[in-house]
């Protein structure tokens, strides 16, 4: 990530600042300073992206149509074809061939250049980096708007959901090399003494969908904002009721010394599937002596108590720093 506090104008050499300002005095003319941060913008846009392409056109010739080994599996040139990867700067178009597996009639095909460049479903490393993480965020239409505000030339809302769904997609069948190494990266924080482990229950509500009322009830509830008006022609709303439901939670707890907590993370298993929540917390110690985390959520203001920390541990110093509950 770029240090904000430092200065870029020592790594840029002298010769190439003076060229790109007076590109940018020669097309800005007489505007005033919005006009020259636009047109700095674009032209920057343009420098990078002939670079990109040029790099990529090097990788292709470096190559060549020799036979090329992926893994264990020899491929052979196919035919020569073009491929436009989208990038923060535009479309970098660029002519490549591919290659099919050798021995199997109509087999897969490869593109080195994808593979040497690490180009990740059409898009280069950091636009592809980028957009997995504003679709897990963010909507395509909004990480579309978020780029084009940022001057940046990103190709179509479209593109960008089928890319982002590629990317998902890739990553999901991975998910048990991608978890191996991210734990593999996981480092304690800094004063860490004691990891406790926990699992447990909690009571969760669920709305289930019955085809009758359960423990008896005969009425049928409809809350009065969805009845609808007399002669209308859309049908009923299905019938929910809510019920309480048993669910296992883990605790991981890291302890400073004596016993001071430094995080604290919550994970509730579900077979519905996982939410991510993060809240207020406050901690107070339990009647057996042991601790209690409340937590209360900012999206549906609900309170749940889960236990937090073991009966040796002083609940009175307990701190958090930092709640996900999932």
């Amino acid at each position: 990530m770029p240090d904000p506090d430092a200065s870029a104008n020592p790594l840029v050499p002298r010769r190439l600042a003076e060229a790109f300002r007076a590109e940018v005095d020669e097309r800005v003319e007489d505007g005033d300073f919005a006009k020259r941060e636009e047109v700095a913008l674009a032209l920057a846009n343009e420098v990078v992206r002939g670079d990109l392409t040029a790099a990529l056109e090097s990788i292709v010739a470096s190559h060549g149509t020799e036979d090329v080994l992926v893994g264990d599996d020899r491929y052979r040139f196919h035919e020569a074809g073009s491929q436009s990867y989208a990038s923060f700067v535009g479309p970098l178009d660029v002519e490549r061939p591919t290659f099919r597996k050798v021995g199997v009639r109509n087999g897969p095909t490869v593109v080195p250049l994808d593979l040497a460049a690490g180009l990740v479903h059409g898009a280069t490393p950091a636009f592809a980096e980028r957009i997995a993480r504003g679709k897990g965020k963010v909507t395509s239409r909004d990480l579309f708007d978020d780029l084009i505000s940022s001057r940046r030339v990103p190709p179509s809302r479209t593109t960008l959901e089928n890319k982002g769904n590629a990317i998902g997609s890739s990553l999901h069948r991975r998910q048990a090399v991608v978890r191996a190494v991210a734990r593999r990266a996981e480092t304690l924080p800094d004063g860490a003494r004691t990891l406790v482990l926990g699992l447990d229950r909690t009571s969760l509500p669920r709305v289930w969908g019955r085809p009758f009322a359960p423990n008896g009830r005969s009425t049928r509830v409809i809350p009065r904002s969805v009845r609808l008006p007399p002669g209308s022609s859309r049908g009923a709303p299905p019938v929910m009721w809510p019920n309480m439901r048993d669910a296992h939670h883990t605790t991981t707890c890291e302890y400073r010394a004596m016993g001071r907590l430094l995080i604290l993370s919550l994970t509730i298993l579900s077979a519905v599937g996982c939410t991510r929540y993060t809240g207020a917390v406050a901690l107070t110690p339990a009647e057996n002596g042991s601790t209690w985390v409340f937590i209360q959520t900012s999206k549906d203001r609900n309170t749940g108590v889960y236990h937090c920390a073991p009966p040796q541990a002083p609940g009175g110093e307990a701190t958090c720093t930092r709640v996900v509950l999932r």
